[in-house]
């Protein structure tokens, strides 16, 4: 039991996943299906012989398909990530009254003293604390 723990999730998917891969890519060899550029490339590798070029497809086409699966979900990732921003960028400043004279204002300093400022947000523009002001 101990030595399977743990041995079979991350490794078995991806083990399943390029099973999956090389099934579609002997599919498209089957077909004649297959991509020009890669075959070419196979068949230039070498030397022209057929059945070397297939292997050389097949990972060729393999590493491809893996390749497309990677970029597609970093283009994923960076989506969200920038439907993340447009939603906190749109959601714009809070209701009219829902901070306080209590609420920090991050970073925020008088410009005399160099306190930290306490300010409402609708007064955002004033710069000076209250024992300077």
């Amino acid at each position: 039991m101990g030595f399977w723990k743990g041995r079979h999730s991350a490794g078995a998917e991806q083990r399943r996943l390029e099973e999956a891969i090389y099934e579609a890519v002997y599919e498209e060899l089957e077909t004649g299906m297959m991509r020009k550029g890669l075959w070419a490339k196979a068949l230039a590798n070498s030397d022209g012989n057929e059945s070397q070029a297939k292997a050389a497809y097949i990972k060729l086409r393999a590493t491809a398909m893996m390749d497309d699966m990677a970029m597609r979900a970093q283009q994923e990732e960076a989506d969200r990530e920038a439907a993340r921003q447009q939603e906190k960028a749109s959601s714009g400043p809070p209701p009219e009254g829902s901070w306080t004279n209590d609420t920090p204002m991050s970073g925020m300093k008088c410009s005399k003293c160099g306190a930290g400022l306490k300010i409402n947000f609708g007064d955002a523009y004033h710069v000076l604390c209250s024992r300077c002001s």
